[in-house]
């Protein structure tokens, strides 16, 4: 008995009087026959007797109807073919997720829009998701529709079909943020037009908030222009990532910077130096509109006491000096409003930066408005003046 295999599958009516109990409920629980009434082993016993007798009744009756399906004609095989046809395609349709109904989409369409060769399912699946809530730009005509297009969807992206510096130029003069955001497929180009955006009206003197521990340790750094767009682009990278200022972006603003004169918007850089160490401590990336000045993104050391904050107050200080009407900061953030800033709705920054985007801002110098001498150590030929020139004036007046 210990060697017999236990088969549940064809047990007979005289297999199942030699079988044990523990084999009696295994094949009762396999057919889910109720066993909590059974005490006894005969209980077990009569129950499967009758599960068995059950069981050969339903394979004579299958093989009677497959005798009858024999001796149909051709009618009855086409139709039992059509159904079966049918059964397919509905379990075809229970199968299709909503990543293979992608395949209905314009899937050349974005392989062209993101000069991409292959794309997956998924891939345009989250393409088209986002495509939903991120308006698409498609020709320079576009920009200028960005709010229209944001209200129709609540939102505050626009998708932009290409890096091109005169795609960005423009949204920085129509008043947009330029950047990229990673998606599935790789980094695109996209313009931000905030619900609030984050300004420090600069025609108002008394605004700009300048701390007073900010002053006093102004004089250990130096402050300077276009210096090193380069090494300011790495440090945001080193404390930022890359996701938002993508490669195809930088080369972007390169060729903006570069080429002042081709293009409406001016990209710049904004450095401050540690003077013992000649150390670039912290810096800014931006772009000039007219009269309008927008911090793109910055960052600072913390291992040197103040320099953000003194950056920040020395750029704002050299802005005021220079008849700037406004900073845009973008995103509200507190230390920007500790600065002064306040947070204004979309279509009132919009007017804002309307109203002096086509204002000249040729003349523009970190030293306007500063009564210099020949003290080496507040400025030199180079253009690297002490952030106390900027932040003290009166100490040095004559």
């Amino acid at each position: 008995k210990k060697n017999r295999t236990f088969d549940m599958s064809d047990i007979s009516l005289e297999a199942i009087e030699s079988s044990s109990v523990k084999e009696l409920k295994i094949y009762l629980k396999k057919y889910n026959v109720d066993i909590k009434d059974c005490i006894e082993k005969q209980d077990l016993i009569n129950k499967a007797k009758m599960l068995c007798e059950k069981l050969e009744n339903e394979k004579v009756n299958s093989n009677e109807n497959n005798d009858n399906y024999n001796n149909n004609d051709g009618n009855d095989d086409e139709e039992f073919e059509e159904r079966e046809e049918e059964e397919e395609v509905k379990k075809k349709k229970k199968k299709l997720t909503p990543l293979k109904s992608v395949q209905q989409m314009e899937i050349k369409y974005y392989q062209e829009f993101y000069k991409t060769p292959e794309l997956t399912y998924y891939q345009v699946y989250v393409l088209d998701h986002y495509r939903k809530y991120y308006p698409l730009i498609k020709t320079m005509e576009d920009i200028e529709k960005v709010p229209n297009f944001l209200e129709e969807v609540n939102g505050q992206f626009c998708l932009v079909i290409n890096w091109e510096p005169q795609f960005i130029d423009e949204i920085c003069y129509q008043g947009y943020f330029p950047m990229s955001i990673v998606f599935e497929v790789g980094p695109r180009m996209v313009a931000k037009l905030h619900h609030y955006r984050c300004i420090l009206d600069l025609k108002d003197k008394s605004v700009l908030h300048v701390q007073k521990n900010a002053k006093k340790r102004s004089k250990l750094y130096y402050f300077s222009m276009n210096k090193a767009i380069d090494q300011v682009i790495q440090g945001v990278r080193d404390h930022h990532g890359y996701d938002w200022l993508q490669i195809p972006l930088e080369e972007s603003f390169l060729e903006i910077h570069n080429n002042p004169d081709k293009y409406r918007a001016n990209i710049h850089s904004f450095e401050l130096w540690d003077k013992k160490t000649n150390k670039l401590v912290a810096g800014e990336l931006g772009y000039f509109v007219g009269k309008n000045y927008t911090s793109l993104t910055g960052f600072f050391d913390p291992k040197f006491k103040s320099s953000g904050t003194i950056q920040l107050c020395t750029l704002g200080t050299i802005l005021q000096n220079n008849n700037f009407n406004i900073w845009d900061f973008g995103m509200s953030m507190s230390y920007k409003l500790e600065l002064g800033a306040r947070d204004v709705e979309r279509y009132e920054y919009l007017e804002m930066q309307h109203s002096s985007r086509d204002n000249e801002n040729n003349d523009f110098k970190i030293t306007n408005s500063i009564n210099l001498n020949n003290d080496e150590n507040q400025f030199n030929d180079n253009g690297y003046i002490c952030c106390s020139r900027i932040l003290r004036p009166h100490l040095y007046q004559t």
